[in-house]
């Protein structure tokens, strides 16, 4: 077998797994978006080039689902007529009902890790690797309110509000999106000491204390942020300047202008304006823009050399 044939036969396969997955959580009731999907060579399908304002393989495929993650479906007939599109796309889902997805990466590994350690690890629940880390999946307890933006720190979707790219999607490294134990779909519900410690990281985020941001917690603080500004109609160039400045006077180590400016063009690509939502602009109030490892193995224990091995 020659290797474009293996490489066919790689990609019948990935796409095989793309349907499957996002049928199944689909019926499970998470709707599910098309992404412009990356290219062999790195670009974007969607045709812009490199230097634009968007993140490869991750923004909603703009022709198909006009409205973003607003316009993500559980129809299984629909998700089908996605899938046949070519290339084919890449996918994402929304979390629904009660589940919720962190998404651990970078140096936020060694934090959910001290976590881990901390507050007693998790039961098993769905985690999905990806490129840089991992989305973990889990249920929010009944009854309790839900912070706003972060979990802990860490970049998090919340039921109807953004969504994650799907399992056997693609990244721009060619790595794929895969489960970590695809057997079973099956969440925790947060432990109580998980819940404790997040309602204590949301009390001293609202207590109008200095916040100094520390290796580690940087990036997820900075999404949570940027995020919350492009809900609000906010574009690229004030988000980038808002983050700039965060960045310069609370990080114990700042990133650099460079990296305020790529994280606001990642997350002005994958996101809307929220149609629904209104700003105070200097007097008259104004509408937002309408938009047209093994699972149980995950322990500390293993150490962040195996995890990240895992993940890997």
């Amino acid at each position: 077998m020659t290797a474009r044939a293996d490489q066919t036969h790689a990609e019948t396969d990935r796409v095989g797994a793309l349907r499957l997955t996002a049928l199944a959580l689909a019926g499970r009731g998470y709707p599910i978006l098309p992404l412009h999907p990356p290219l062999p060579d790195g670009s974007c399908a969607c045709g812009r080039s490199p230097g634009d304002d968007h993140s490869v393989g991750k923004h909603p495929h703009d022709r198909l689902v006009p409205n973003g993650f607003h316009d993500a479906s559980t129809n299984s007939t629909q998700i089908e007529r996605w899938l046949h599109q070519r290339p084919t796309p890449n996918l994402g889902v929304v979390p629904s009902g009660d589940a919720f997805i962190v998404d651990v990466d970078g140096d936020g590994l060694d934090r959910w890790l001290t976590l881990w350690d901390e507050l007693g690890g998790l039961e098993p629940t769905f985690i999905v690797a990806t490129a840089n880390g991992f989305h973990v999946w889990a249920r929010w307890p009944a009854g309790e309110p839900q912070p706003t933006g972060s979990f802990l720190g860490f970049v998090t979707r919340w039921p109807g509000k953004g969504y994650v790219v799907a399992p056997y999607s693609r990244h721009p490294s060619g790595a794929l999106y895969r489960p970590i134990d695809n057997r079973r779909f099956q969440l925790v519900t947060l432990p109580a000491p998980w819940l404790e410690a997040a309602r204590a990281h949301q009390r001293q985020r609202t207590s109008g204390e200095e916040i100094r941001l520390e290796v580690g917690e940087r990036h997820e603080f900075y999404v949570s942020i940027a995020g919350y500004l492009r809900s609000r109609g906010i574009g690229m160039e004030a988000i980038a300047d808002a983050l700039a400045a965060i960045d310069r006077d609370h990080a114990s180590v700042p990133h650099g202008e460079a990296y305020a400016r790529g994280l606001a063009a990642d997350i002005a690509s994958r996101y809307q304006p929220d149609p629904e939502v209104h700003l105070e602009l200097d007097g008259p109030r104004r509408s937002a823009v309408q938009p047209a490892a093994q699972r149980s193995r995950l322990r500390p224990s293993a150490g962040v050399a195996n995890l990240r091995g895992v993940l890997s």
